[in-house]
């Protein structure tokens, strides 16, 4: 299991992955990889600061390159 989070996330924060990876881990699964991607908000946007607020204000709603990334690398390093 992958589990992607923002650095800037607000609304779920990065040490919050970090316990999902936990109760995920105790449950039986041992593999489970967190990503913590930085300047990326909840919405996997690359966000400087990550604050709702400001969502409207952002450059642009496309996810960030860095988690596509991090999803590709994890897929073909399991792929093999």
């Amino acid at each position: 299991m992958l589990i992607v989070q923002g650095a800037n996330d607000t609304q779920i924060t990065a040490d919050q992955a970090e316990e999902l990876a936990r109760a995920i881990r105790s449950g039986g699964n041992r593999n489970v990889t967190v990503k913590i991607i930085p300047e990326t908000n909840h919405l996997l946007v690359h966000d400087a600061n990550g604050s709702f607020s400001d969502y409207s204000k952002l450059k642009t709603l496309s996810v960030n390159p860095a988690v596509l990334g991090a999803i590709a690398d994890w897929w073909v390093a399991r792929a093999k």
